[in-house]
């Protein structure tokens, strides 16, 4: 066996990227010679956390890299995406020069990839107009985990969607700043509002983000928070357009048994409606390639969920109806997505409701496997919600033991058999496993 001292420096460098993620192992890679240092490094600030306290200042961790960076300023210039991590109450200032995205940038001025995760707030639009002045080159943002504190108004706030698809224009000598579009990547997950605030907080977001034209140039979006956050972008879809290779979003259409608040108002046929609405809108999304779909069934946050996977004389219920429109959308005469390659679900689940599922798998079979319709379609997988992670906000879930767990997943498994030797590759994920079947 050869001397590692005496392989080439790019299989040196691979087999340390190999390790990306594992720190306590690039940490050991960086004391093994001075030639493996520097991807060592690369690797291990790639990412920075910076946590700050509830008044919003950095705690320890940021002296700590700013020690580091002092010591070795090249290290400086390594780290491509950084993670503002507050405690939950801790407010994101409104004023760019404060902002935690400001120190994080004044400290690492290669960033290009910002997450913001469990602030507060009391508008999007502050936000990614903080982060914009702070990181004008930012090329990826993501929004997780963010409270947004809601104003008091009377009767509350409440989001009405346009009536015809949002036209932005864009004025040089408006009251904002129009710079060449650089995001390509959004992120918004699980906000903490009540559902209007969510709602109107989202669409000034996008609003927000039209008019400083950084919609153009998206190439990924989720919206993987509420079913109704995914509605308020539908108007800005055709502003996206062409450019949008990857979509992943929450929907629903089942309405519960008991009070939730935000679905009360709704009957099934106006979440039917929403369902078909968001498959319209992506028609202005030809070249997509991989399309996300969280269905809820039961909406999360009920306060019943947990106890409807204790007590088996609760019942979440499942509905195939946004698989069965989906089916439609791509059977249509003319190919929506030419170029689609993979399709990606999050479904809560229930014995009962799976086995509502059959027909419509077939269907979605038959209108993937027709004969050159969609010959880069190559990937279907399936997750159960029950794993904790995948698109949604599971996480409240780990600690439940979901009923029938190997039953679904089995009755899952064998519905999908259908696509065996169709040359698409099934994947199903559930709490204790993730497969590929063929």
């Amino acid at each position: 066996m050869a001397p590692l001292t005496s392989l080439a420096q790019e299989v040196v460098d691979y087999i340390i990227d190999c390790l990306h993620g594992d720190v306590k192992s690039l940490r050991n890679c960086a004391l093994v010679s001075t030639s493996w240092t520097p991807r060592a490094q690369r690797n291990i600030f790639a990412e920075v956390t910076l946590p700050f306290r509830h008044d919003g200042v950095p705690t320890g961790r940021f002296t700590q890299l700013q020690d580091i960076v002092q010591q070795s300023p090249k290290i400086a210039l390594m780290p491509r995406r950084v993670c503002l991590l507050g405690d939950e109450l801790a407010a994101f200032p409104p004023s760019p020069e404060g902002s935690p995205a400001a120190a994080a940038v004044q400290l690492f001025p290669n960033i290009r990839e910002v997450a913001v995760v469990k602030f507060t707030c009391q508008s999007l639009p502050e936000i990614a107009e903080s982060i914009l002045a702070a990181v004008p080159a930012v090329a990826a943002l993501s929004i997780e985990d963010v409270c947004i504190l809601e104003i008091p108004l009377p009767g509350g706030r409440v989001w009405l969607p346009p009536q015809s698809p949002v036209v932005v224009q864009i004025a040089p000598s408006g009251p904002v700043h129009h710079r060449p579009p650089t995001l390509r990547k959004l992120s918004i997950r699980n906000l903490q509002a009540l559902q209007g605030v969510a709602q109107c907080e989202s669409f000034a977001l996008a609003e927000n983000l039209a008019q400083r034209g950084q919609l153009s140039s998206l190439v990924s979006l989720e919206l993987l928070s509420r079913p109704g956050v995914t509605q308020t972008w539908l108007p800005f879809l055709p502003s996206i357009g062409r450019n949008l290779q990857r979509c992943a979003v929450t929907i629903n259409d089942v309405v519960p048994h008991r009070s939730v608040s935000f679905y009360r108002a709704l009957t099934e046929e106006q979440l039917h409606e929403s369902i078909t609405r968001f498959y319209n809108a992506l028609l202005a999304c030809p070249h997509l390639h991989s399309l996300g779909i969280k269905y809820d069934g039961l909406p999360t946050y009920a306060k019943a969920l947990e106890e409807a996977y204790e007590d088996p004389t609760l019942i979440p219920r499942t509905s195939p109806y946004f698989l069965q429109e989906l089916t439609a959308l791509l059977s249509r005469a003319d190919v929506p997505f030419p170029k689609l390659e993979a399709l990606i679900f999050d479904v809560l689940s229930t014995v009962e409701g799976l086995s509502l599922f059959e027909d419509a798998w077939t269907a979605l079979r038959d209108a993937l496997c027709t004969p050159g319709r969609y010959p880069c379609f190559w990937y279907l997988h399936v997750e159960l919600e029950e794993m904790g992670t995948g698109f949604g906000p599971w996480s409240h879930l780990e600690h439940v033991q979901c009923r029938n767990a190997d039953v679904r997943a089995a009755l899952l498994r064998a519905q999908l058999g259908m696509f065996q030797g169709s040359g698409i590759t099934i994947s199903v994920a559930t709490r204790d496993s993730k497969a590929v079947m063929w």
